[in-house]
């Protein structure tokens, strides 16, 4: 039933669809839990995670970094575009290096709900499917 009703809530979203849950990291970090609200990404929105990685990069080929700094880059420049609402405390200049298992948590939630739609999404690839 629960399936059902998410799916119900995902059609009446229309062409606006956003989302919103209850994340808690507190078994990472004391106070950590709170509520984010996550659109989906338009076109240009896309170009903007693309454009913002490569800052983050300060322009050095992606095939040129380790694997843990592409995918700190991937999930900032994707959170900084699709977080509509968030708690205070997460905030990328505010988040240790150790925290980065709470930034995977966040970005996790993000893409288990965009990947829910057709085709759904490779964050970690180029590919668009249609």
């Amino acid at each position: 039933m629960g399936k059902v009703l998410d799916l119900g809530r995902k059609i009446l979203q229309g062409r606006t669809r956003k989302y919103t849950v209850n994340i808690d990291c507190t078994d990472l970090k004391e106070g950590c839990h709170g509520q984010f609200t996550f659109h989906y990404p338009s076109l240009m929105e896309r170009l903007q995670m693309g454009v913002r990685r490569s800052q983050l990069l300060d322009g050095i080929p992606e095939n040129s970094v380790d694997l843990v700094t592409m995918n700190i880059a991937i999930m900032l420049s994707t959170l900084d575009v699709v977080i509509d609402q968030a708690p205070d405390w997460f905030n990328a200049a505010n988040l240790d290096s150790d925290d980065i298992l709470i930034l995977k948590r966040v970005f996790e939630e993000y893409v288990d709900w965009q990947n829910s739609f057709r085709g759904g999404d490779r964050a970690d690839d180029n590919q668009e499917d249609s």
